[in-house]
């Protein structure tokens, strides 16, 4: 791991030093705050392009929340004879009732086949199998034959990364993104406090947010209860660093918002019988459903279609024990 809080390379700009171009200050290509499948992927995406990296990770290894994932990762690589990416678009639509960004929905249902192509060919992650699960009109969500697939996923990112020696790739661990370098309306990088309380100010061509989502930051000033206060009587299966540093960084200097409000929750987890009222859950992931398992209320009953959307399963789960009654 390159995780020496080194001098940073200063990088090049059409033969002209960015020494030059900021007042001295050595500049890298980007800075990426997050170390989660998001940042690594962008930070291999560039490194193969000749950039300059920082990644930026809280955390004393790298992973987050991608690591949990188990279910797979969706897309169209042509082997399905029943699907398109008409038909993936229909289906995202369909399961966000008409409130998604239809030009998001249409490019990563376009460019999915392209990624799943880029994880085999450039990971050498074959993702052999393939399972139709909830809200989906086929089966496109793909896996590895062994392992999970977040977890591995992430061995084989850093695999590639071990390949990038220092200074073109530099790893801050155990270092948190304080603030961004914000001047004439620009963003030109990133304040940083290092493992040993050291404060480092890290200017770049580009910063790129990619830290995770907020839903364990649930304290009384937390952008849960901000703006989703009606989810907090719920737990969640995010790691406990799954705070929001990011969207607080970009809200700031200023960043728009949007979409804050649609916090997912994911219908199962599995629940620890020593500590059932514990808010922090391990994910019982959809792939069980996916594969033949099935849901059951009290009475050993079926009680909804395992195979529908995340939020049809969710509801139907919350309307068998409303809020105030006792599970049993």
């Amino acid at each position: 791991n390159n995780d020496n809080n080194n001098n940073i390379l200063i990088s090049n700009a059409n033969g002209k030093s960015l020494n030059d171009i900021q007042n001295e200050k050595p500049v890298v290509h980007a800075v990426i705050i997050g170390g989660g499948l998001a940042g690594l992927t962008a930070a291999l995406t560039l490194l193969d392009r000749g950039a300059n990296v920082v990644i930026v990770e809280k955390e004393a290894f790298l992973g987050g929340n991608s690591a949990k994932a188990s279910s797979g990762i969706n897309g169209i690589d042509g082997t399905e004879k029943c699907d398109s990416v008409e038909i993936y678009i229909n289906d995202m639509k369909a399961a966000g009732k008409g409130e998604g960004n239809n030009e998001l929905i249409e490019t990563l249902a376009s460019k999915s086949g392209e990624s799943i192509a880029w994880i085999r060919s450039r990971l050498g992650l074959p993702l052999e199998l393939k399972s139709q699960l909830g809200g989906h009109s086929c089966a496109r969500t793909h896996r590895p034959a062994e392992g999970l697939t977040g977890s591995e996923l992430i061995t084989a990112l850093q695999r590639q990364l071990k390949k990038f020696q220092e200074p073109q790739l530099v790893v801050y661990k155990l270092s948190s993104a304080r603030k961004l370098l914000y001047k004439n309306n620009k963003v030109e990088g990133l304040e940083i406090e290092t493992k040993d309380g050291k404060f480092q100010e890290i200017y770049a061509n580009s910063v790129i947010i990619a830290s995770g989502g907020f839903s364990s930051d649930v304290g009384n000033d937390g952008l849960v209860k901000k703006f989703a206060p009606e989810l907090l009587r719920f737990g969640s299966t995010n790691g406990a660093w799954a705070t929001g540093d990011g969207h607080k960084l970009a809200m700031n200097v200023g960043a728009a918002i949007t979409g804050m409000g649609s916090i997912q929750i994911h219908p199962t987890a599995f629940v620890d019988p020593k500590n059932p009222t514990a808010t922090s859950k391990t994910l019982c992931a959809e792939l069980l459903r996916g594969v033949g398992g099935i849901l059951l209320n009290s009475k050993g009953q079926r009680f909804c279609d395992e195979l529908g959307t995340r939020d049809y399963i969710t509801n139907s789960i919350i309307s068998l024990y409303p809020p105030n009654t006792t599970q049993p």
